[in-house]
């Protein structure tokens, strides 16, 4: 009887100790995204070096306004701005080192799942702003690291509606995504 508990013992504790699984190749995300290509942290990034000279053109975006967050869960953030007499739009980049894109989840407003260059993000507004001027793309980069990419219109005679404003914002988000790629090769 001591012989066949010892052998049980022996098994139970040769399963036990047995190798855990191999992770992933790619990095994971929240279970409910794609996986990420790869891991691009935002660590010390500057948001305002996210678009060039060349991509603010072609998002029709002028001046460029940096600015610190009120939040310690949100990082640095930076604004491009269109300006004309009766219209304005504006582009911001914010950097959320320690919430991923699960955070727009259970939203009071819509979300959807879209890829940006290749990264899972979460496509919704700000609950606090008017949805047809207004998009969010949230972009997952790292383990709990998101970019927030925001498009937000003020103007008067470009008619705007979300879908548009979120077409704008999945441009946006595009082009920061291929610039900060070019930044930190991979």
């Amino acid at each position: 009887m001591l012989v066949a508990l010892l052998a049980i013992l022996a098994t139970l504790t040769a399963t036990a100790c047995s190798p855990a699984p191999a992770p992933p190749s790619a990095p994971a995300t929240e279970s409910w995204l794609p996986p990420r290509p790869r891991e691009l942290p935002i660590d010390g990034l500057d948001p305002c070096t996210a678009l060039t000279e060349q991509q603010r053109v072609t998002l029709e975006l002028g001046r460029t306004r940096a600015f610190a967050s009120p939040s310690p869960d949100r990082g640095p953030a930076c604004t491009w701005i269109f300006t004309a007499v009766t219209d304005f739009w504006s582009v911001s980049l914010e950097t959320s080192p320690h919430r991923g894109a699960t955070s727009a989840i259970g939203s009071t407003r819509a979300t959807r799942t879209l890829t940006i260059a290749g990264f899972p993000a979460v496509e919704t507004s700000n609950p606090l702003a008017d949805e047809d001027k207004q998009c969010f793309v949230i972009i997952d980069v790292a383990a709990a690291q998101a970019l927030v990419v925001d498009f937000t219109s003020n103007g008067d005679t470009v008619a705007m509606n979300h879908a548009l404003a979120c077409s704008k914002a999945n441009l946006a988000a595009e082009q920061i995504m291929q610039t900060l790629l070019q930044q930190t090769p991979g």
